[in-house]
């Protein structure tokens, strides 16, 4: 569910839509054996599902970044990581800013849209192939990449669903940024399980009463975020007695927040 365009999607839709687009992307690209890594650029809903598993089924690792960062941050990191093509939304290729970045843009709706047939094959993935590549501000400040392959996510994925019981009944809200480690559960380890991701739209990700109104509504069962905005989640208040599990990392958890957790969602674990 995506609450930036009000529109549910299909697994049978997802599947179709990032082969096609995988294959198109492989056509795109003048040399794709020297590309190891894709650039994604959009905001928070169904394209970044789309772009991320289009990428990696197109055989190549994707480079995620965040629609607030600065024009010098998202250059800096895109000359560490040596990418020269980026898969964006339509709505950042919009913006100026990202048309002026030394890169190739590639609009996700344009290629899915694209009337030629793309090429009619792609790749063997392995498990020890780059999946991804999240760059972090680091001890200095100074963005750092950290590689992680097919094998190292798909292993935390399945553990995850393993030891909290994710099932294809499960729904999780998708807070986490692209930018972020945490994103990558949000979207493959609820995929894997069959459940269903709810997003936030771009522009509420800070605010609780989002999060707290489509918790409600869309009945999310299952929380991941750092302790902080579990935190906020809670103050906001509100009806959380559907989520039964809330998975903190990242930082450290305050010694009271189980227990306002609990009092708040007495399904939780």
């Amino acid at each position: 569910m995506d609450a930036g365009t009000g529109r549910t999607h299909t697994y049978g839709e997802l599947t179709e839509q990032t082969r096609t687009l995988a294959l198109r992307l492989r056509g795109e690209l003048t040399e794709p054996a020297g590309e190891r890594l894709v650039g994604v650029l959009a905001e928070k809903g169904y394209g970044q599902v789309l772009a991320t598993a289009a990428v990696m089924k197109a055989g190549l690792g994707y480079l995620p970044l965040h629609v607030d960062w600065p024009a010098g941050r998202v250059t800096e990191i895109l000359h560490q990581a040596g990418v020269r093509t980026l898969l964006v939304s339509r709505a950042q290729y919009e913006r100026a800013d990202v048309r002026a970045l030394d890169a190739r843009l590639l609009v996700i709706e344009d290629l899915l849209d694209q009337r030629p047939d793309p090429v009619d094959t792609l790749p063997e993935v392995h498990p020890d192939d780059v999946a991804y590549v999240i760059f972090t501000s680091g001890s200095t400040g100074r963005p750092k990449g950290v590689t992680i392959s097919h094998r190292g996510a798909v292993n935390t994925l399945l553990a995850v669903n393993e030891r909290f019981g994710i099932t294809a009944e499960d729904r999780v809200l998708a807070l986490s940024e692209l930018s972020f480690d945490l994103s990558v559960w949000d979207l493959f380890g609820t995929l894997a399980a069959g459940g269903t991701i709810v997003f936030p739209t771009q522009q509420e990700t800070k605010n609780p009463a989002h999060w707290a109104e489509l918790v409600a509504r869309h009945r999310v069962s299952v929380w991941n975020s750092v302790p902080q905005l579990a935190g906020l989640l809670v103050d906001e208040g509100g009806q959380l007695d559907s989520l039964r599990a809330f998975l903190l990392s990242g930082d450290w958890i305050p010694t009271g927040l189980p227990d306002r957790i609990r009092a708040l969602s007495p399904k939780r674990s």
